[in-house]
């Protein structure tokens, strides 16, 4: 997908990936790279199951990588910040809802889903630590991220297929994929004016 890739950290439960992209992106090339983890573990179970229905590998050996496997791959599905599985509903949503408001509601699954974790799971301290210090590094950044989305549509010519309207101005509406035009007095401004004009305002006052 042409995704820079910045680093790569490995967890004995998994790894994180991160990558140098635009958070205006599409869509439904985010939610290919986030399925990414799920599709490799499934290529990697057919893999070693050909193996061990052609005694390449022992008995042992194989129900030790089910074990494995089928933990990193349901556990990379509860949708805890930074899990793919928090990554793929936070996509979800975007087809959906503004990307503000997909960030809120995203976290809150996020919390909800830790806390049930926390109580069924309250023995894995490494994971739990883990998750809990991505969640508050991700509280503190939320602010940011939504900066960094209009920021991004003042300064890239984006081009989407579809477009959405508004009858009032707010910005806070703004919905990946797609142009937006909002409503003021009796006709309709696009998102790119109204951002022209709040960043330049700020450009000025500097």
């Amino acid at each position: 997908c042409n995704y820079k890739i910045n680093k790569v950290t490995i967890y004995p439960f998994g790894g994180i990936t991160e990558t140098e992209t635009l958070i205006n992106s599409p869509l439904k090339k985010d939610f290919f790279v986030f399925n990414g983890g799920f599709i490799f573990q499934l290529a990697l179970f057919f893999l070693i199951l050909v193996f061990y229905k052609n005694n390449l590998i022992s008995n042992s050996f194989y129900n030790l990588f089910i074990k494995y496997n089928k933990f990193i791959f349901l556990f990379n599905l509860i949708p805890i910040i930074p899990l793919d599985g928090y990554l793929i509903l936070n996509n979800l949503l975007n087809n959906v809802l503004s990307y503000y408001k997909s960030l809120q509601i995203s976290f809150v699954i996020s919390i909800i889903s830790l806390c049930l974790f926390l109580y069924f799971y309250k023995e894995n301290y490494v994971i739990i630590g883990f998750l809990v210090y991505n969640s508050i590094i991700y509280l503190k950044n939320i602010k940011i991220f939504y900066k960094r989305f209009i920021l991004e549509r003042y300064l890239y010519d984006l081009t989407f297929d579809k477009i959405k309207y508004f009858n009032e101005i707010n910005l806070h509406k703004l919905t990946r994929d797609c142009f937006c035009y909002f409503k003021n007095d009796n006709s309709y401004t696009s998102e790119k004016k109204l951002l022209n004009k709040k960043f330049d305002n700020i450009r000025s006052f500097w």
